[in-house]
């Protein structure tokens, strides 16, 4: 089989390679340069539309962000406020421990008084 693949390939004629003359070459050259410049230009103009719509947008994201400063003010307000209650709520924990304390001692010391008297205990 590779006999038969080597004759087919010398029964082919080889091209010679051609090469463009100077005119030809500079065209182009040129050519080429002008469809890179046209894509560049194009490519500027599909970037240049949307800056001019993100100018209109600017006061839209300085609204997102006055929108975002407002919310963590609110959250930081609600914070306080929830930080207050819990040392009121302490606070009044506090109080009414001191005042059950004080109510606790007086009664200790009211059942001391009514029992002078000892009991006798008897081991047997």
């Amino acid at each position: 089989m590779t006999g038969a693949h080597e004759a087919s390939s010398k029964d082919k004629k080889v091209k010679k390679k051609v090469f463009l003359g100077e005119e030809d070459v500079l065209s182009l050259a040129l050519s080429v340069g002008q469809t890179q410049e046209d894509s560049a230009q194009q490519k500027k103009e599909k970037n240049s539309k949307p800056k001019e719509l993100a100018k209109g947008k600017a006061s839209g994201s300085r609204k997102h962000s006055e929108r975002k400063d407002k919310l963590a003010e609110t959250k930081t307000l609600l914070a306080s406020k929830r930080a207050k209650a819990k040392k009121e709520k302490a606070k009044q924990r506090k109080e009414s421990q001191k005042g059950s304390a004080v109510s606790q001692s007086t009664r200790v010391s009211a059942a001391t008084t009514t029992k002078p008297t000892r009991k006798s205990v008897s081991f047997a």
